[in-house]
């Protein structure tokens, strides 16, 4: 996750130079450190603020917050997600309180394939093809794939948890953020990770050399 946080922080600033802070998540939360109900709700709002400051606002140098003008603006994936149908959030229908804390919106797919005609000319897919195409045969019947989940990767629940096969294999990542393997080496990376960088090169060296991956 915090690597796709990297890539919303450079979507805002185009400027490599900026960062978050490491642990975002952390630095956002304690933004609530000493709050209880007896904290008044202007100031929990304040500190709201504050927490999403930590990605929305990291070089603090916005007023406000301004929703963008399409309604299904995805960013930097959304072309990606008019063309292959990733299971971007931004398109989920949301039930609304008292269930979650968003406001209530319905899905609606006829919108999203509206959106992707206009903006991209593309017809949005129906479905998620790459993985109700492939599923778990089709995942056993590839050869040399590595996947790695990360601890706290929020798409972890749809990732592929176990070996599959000799050549199909899994490792988890221990306090490992989305694609945080793959991503710049930093000197608060925790063991588990360099250790899962150590799996992932000796794999493709062995891949090359066509050599059994042990």
């Amino acid at each position: 996750m915090i690597a796709c946080l990297l890539c919303a922080v450079f979507q805002q600033t185009e400027d490599p130079s900026v960062t978050l802070p490491a642990w975002p998540f952390r630095a956002a939360c304690a933004a609530f450190k000493g709050a209880s109900k007896a904290t008044p709700p202007d100031e929990l709002l304040a500190r709201m603020a504050t927490a999403a400051g930590v990605l929305y606002n990291v070089t603090q140098a916005a007023a406000c917050y301004e929703l963008p003008a399409d309604p299904n603006y995805d960013g930097i994936w959304d072309y990606q997600w008019c063309t292959e149908r990733l299971p971007q959030e931004t398109y989920f229908g949301r039930a609304g309180p008292p269930g979650d804390m968003f406001w209530a919106v319905a899905e609606n797919r006829s919108a999203v394939a509206a959106h992707c005609e206009r903006k991209y000319g593309v017809g949005a897919k129906g479905s998620l093809p790459w993985i109700a195409a492939s599923g778990r045969f089709g995942q056993q019947a590839g050869s040399n794939v590595l996947f790695s989940n990360g601890e706290y990767d929020p798409w972890r629940s749809g990732g592929v948890l176990a070996d599959l096969s000799p050549t199909v294999r899994s490792i988890e990542v221990e306090q490992g953020a989305h694609h945080l393997d793959l991503f710049f080496s930093n000197p608060a990376d925790p063991p588990s990770v360099r250790q899962a960088r150590e799996v992932e090169v000796a794999a493709m060296k062995a891949w090359i050399a066509g050599e059994t991956w042990v």
